[in-house]
C-alpha cells in the first residue's frame, strides 16, 4: 500500500522535483500553477463524489465528516478563485 506524501514530498511535487510516485528522470512539463489548479479542482470533486455519498442512509455513522469535507471543498473554491484573479 501506497503511503501518502509528506508536507515535504508533496511541495517537492509541485516543485517538480523527485517523489516516491514520480521517477525523477521524467521531465515535469506543467507549470506549477497549473499543477496547484488541477490537485485543488481534484479535491473539490473527490470532496463533492464523498459529499453526495453520505447522503445515503447507510452513512449515517460518517455523518461527522461532512462539515469538515464542507469546509475543504470551500476552501479549495476561494484559492482557486484567488488564483483566478
Amino acid at each position: 500500500m501506497r503511503q501518502p506524501l509528506t508536507p515535504h514530498d508533496f511541495l517537492a511535487a509541485l516543485r517538480g522535483e523527485g517523489t516516491p510516485d514520480r521517477d525523477p528522470d521524467t521531465e515535469c512539463g506543467e507549470p506549477i500553477a497549473d499543477r496547484i489548479v488541477d490537485r485543488l479542482l481534484d479535491i473539490i470533486l473527490s470532496g463533492d463524489e464523498l459529499l453526495s455519498c453520505l447522503q445515503q442512509e447507510e452513512a449515517s455513522p460518517y455523518l461527522w465528516i461532512e462539515p469538515h469535507l464542507d469546509r475543504l471543498c470551500r476552501e479549495a473554491d476561494a484559492v482557486l478563485k484567488r488564483l483566478a484573479n
